[in-house]
């Protein structure tokens, strides 16, 4: 029974890493399509792997240590050896895949400096991982530092084993970081604000866990895919000894596909700001590392999508609150991926399973809604999310059409909205959309199915250019020419736009108010008998 149980604990992780692969598959293939504008896709992996200029004006710098090594050292010596060389050589494996300098190395801390946030990223992601994959003695893990720990549950994996190696990361701006060398060793070093300041956040991070600022965090969300779609969240605002003003900053533990379920307690050896101590950071701004989206080219349009849970038990009821941060994590994660921002458009709209991203650019927002549809079947949900699932089909092929918890995505693009600040969660202020624009893709979830996108003719219209030329990424239907609802009596033309790997997925009319025309599956089954009329009009 015990080898029947691993073969399958062994082949679900296999089934688990194929759907992890596809999904990460696909978040680059959506990164490297042109945007609506005609500009470049985000795909390329060029800028973040270049070479470092160590004589530029602007890096990214990466300042690490492993945790309690004089523990380490003193309670095993000849371990601790074993630790500090397999590091190095991890960590100088990763430094020149990811084209670094190593500034500096003092014991068992690094100093390194990388063209890019991006490849300063990837890189203490590959160590985190590799150091976690690393096969460690006996002798190592049963150290006080270096043991293994194992979260159960939903996730259950070893989120620790071996030394833990805490991460700064800071990315310097011109004037905040000169360089000189060293009159001894000739080698390169660097002084400034910029260094104090990324010392002082590795030095005040946990083991095993990755500290940005919010200047690291900027250039990052830039171009999330050239780091691998790494996962960011806010930990707070605090004060730190080498800058004069409270400053945020962010942790980053994972990558989107590869699951790293790490938690950490409030940063030490510094002053927390905001929020206070007792409260965590607001959920809807936990994940929002891009400001509010600000309108492209002409005019002021903007593009919003609404999401909403399809899938409610038969009897009706609120998503518990662990579920609600469940699915607002879910899709907040990929909302940061595609330069989204999340917003409530009411306090009840979570516990109702509402969900409100807004755009800059619609073909950012299609993005968003191919990839949560896909992570939407691929996240390990807890035993009391099943009565939120639809039912799991597979297809043909043996893939998944549906698992997983059935989500209806509507994206609208248009100009008429405001914009109101919400300053209740604090030092972060929080910015809301309301009006028509905003209304309309909640009205066109309604209308629609449990795992569909639908696009409005507007949004169709701003996409258009761009997926007519990716055939063999998405499959598009018309879904006919419809008057939504009394608040919007114009006859609307209706898209549905999914991606390739969902392509399977069949769904029923949508619910509008009326259709005007018929869209693709209304038209009569050519097996069935029919009338052909034909019209000849002469002017």
């Amino acid at each position: 029974m015990m080898n029947i149980r691993m073969a399958t604990e062994t082949q679900s992780e296999k089934e688990r890493q194929q759907e992890q692969k596809q999904l990460k598959q696909l978040m680059y293939a959506l990164s490297a399509h042109t945007d609506s504008l005609g500009g470049q896709g985000n795909g390329s992996m060029t800028a973040a792997t270049r070479a470092v200029d160590i004589h530029a004006k602007e890096l990214a710098f990466v300042f690490t240590d492993i945790e309690n090594s004089t523990e380490i050292s003193n309670q095993d010596p000849a371990s601790f050896k074993q630790i500090q060389e397999a590091h190095d050589q991890i960590m100088r494996e990763g430094i020149a895949k990811h084209r670094g300098y190593e500034i500096i190395t003092e014991g068992d801390s690094f100093q390194v400096a990388f063209a890019t946030c991006q490849a300063a990223i990837q890189f203490c992601l590959d160590v985190q991982y590799r150091l976690l994959e690393q096969s460690w003695s006996k002798e190592i893990l049963k150290l006080n530092a270096c043991r293994v720990v194992r979260v159960t549950g939903d996730y259950n994996q070893v989120v620790f084993a071996g030394p833990r190696v805490r991460m700064g990361v800071h990315y310097a701006h011109p004037g905040t970081v000169a360089m000189r060398t060293h009159n001894i060793t000739r080698q390169n070093v660097y002084g400034g604000p910029a260094i104090k300041i990324g010392s002082e956040v590795s030095d005040i991070a946990a083991g095993g866990q990755i500290l940005l600022t919010e200047e690291a965090v900027m250039k990052l969300a830039e171009n999330m895919s050239q780091a691998g779609f790494p996962v960011i969240k806010l930990c707070g605002q605090y004060k730190l000894e080498s800058t004069s003003n409270p400053v945020f900053l962010y942790s980053c533990n994972e990558q989107v596909g590869k699951p790293l379920k790490r938690t950490f307690g409030d940063l030490r050896k510094v002053k927390k700001v905001w929020p206070n101590a007792d409260s965590p950071v607001p959920a809807v701004l936990e994940y929002n590392i891009h400001p509010p989206p600000v309108p492209e080219g002409k005019g002021n349009a903007l593009t919003f999508v609404s999401l909403r849970l399809a899938t409610y038990p038969s009897s009706g009821c609120s998503i518990p609150e662990h579920l609600q941060r469940r699915f607002l994590e879910v899709f907040a994660v990929q909302v940061q991926q595609f330069k989204g921002y999340m917003f409530q458009t009411c306090s009840d709209s979570l516990r109702e399973g509402i969900w409100t991203a807004g755009f800059s650019s619609a073909m950012d927002a299609l993005r968003f809604t191919h990839a949560a549809q896909l992570l939407l079947m691929h996240t390990q949900w807890p035993a009391d999310a099943r009565p939120f699932c639809g039912e799991a089909l597979p297809g043909a092929d043996g893939r998944w059409v549906f698992q997983g918890p059935r989500v209806c995505m509507a994206i609208h693009q248009s100009a008429d909205y405001f914009v109101s600040e919400d300053s209740s969660t604090g030092a972060r202020t929080s910015m809301v959309f309301a009006g028509p624009a905003v209304t309309l893709p909640l009205i066109l979830t309604y209308a629609g199915r449990g795992g569909q996108v639908i696009l409005s003719e507007a949004a169709w219209e701003a996409v258009k250019g761009t997926v007519v030329h990716h055939p063999g990424a998405v499959r598009i239907i018309s879904l006919g020419t419809h008057i939504v609802s009394d608040d919007f009596p114009q006859p609307m033309l209706l898209m549905e736009v999914m991606p390739n790997l969902l392509s399977k997925r069949v769904f029923q009319s949508v619910l509008t108010k009326q259709m005007i025309e018929p869209g693709y599956r209304d038209a009569p089954d050519p097996k069935d008998p029919m009338a052909i009329v034909f019209v000849k009009v002469r002017v």
